[in-house]
């Protein structure tokens, strides 16, 4: 019986969601990549688990958008500033909700440091517990980099189980 209530009472409590940033606000981000970051033309896109935000301790993730073309590694730490970009919420009942899912991820919004931003690493790397792991996949990456983006995301999709970020 007392097993019932525990599993009841931990499906019923939900874990809070993470704080939101601010839309269009400025923010000064210190922290490390928390997955493999992906390059397009556009931008290179990545998870910061954050150690500050504007210069105060904090322990959220930012999905974080650079120039294309920089390189940082899974485990980098890395100095962010740039402007919150504002989640799209559904428009429409049933459409997809993209904020909300960000939230359900873990994810605090989006931070642009693609314009007047900055995003660079600071030459510490705290993830590099696999990097045999990582060195596969940067092989892999760029075995795929002729293929045109949609069916190199497909491929990778398939084999490595990426889904984006």
């Amino acid at each position: 019986m007392l097993f019932v209530f525990g599993g009841l009472y931990a499906g019923l409590r939900a874990a809070e969601p993470p704080p939101l940033l601010e839309a269009d606000a400025a923010y000064e981000i210190m922290g490390m990549v928390a997955n493999f970051p992906r390059q397009s033309e556009k931008s290179t896109v990545f998870l910061l688990q954050s150690d500050t935000v504007n210069g105060e301790k904090s322990n959220t993730t930012v999905r974080v958008l650079a120039e294309p073309g920089r390189s940082f590694a899974y485990g980098d730490m890395v100095f962010v500033s740039g402007r919150a970009l504002a989640a799209t919420a559904a428009a429409n009942p049933g459409q997809f909700d993209y904020g909300l899912y960000q939230q359900r991820q873990g994810v605090s919004g989006t931070v642009s440091a693609l314009y007047g931003g900055e995003a660079r690493a600071l030459g510490e790397n705290r993830g590099s517990r696999l990097p045999a792991a990582a060195a596969c996949r940067a092989a892999f990456d760029a075995s795929l980099s002729h293929l045109p983006a949609r069916q190199r995301d497909l491929i990778s999709g398939i084999f490595l189980g990426i889904r984006g970020v």
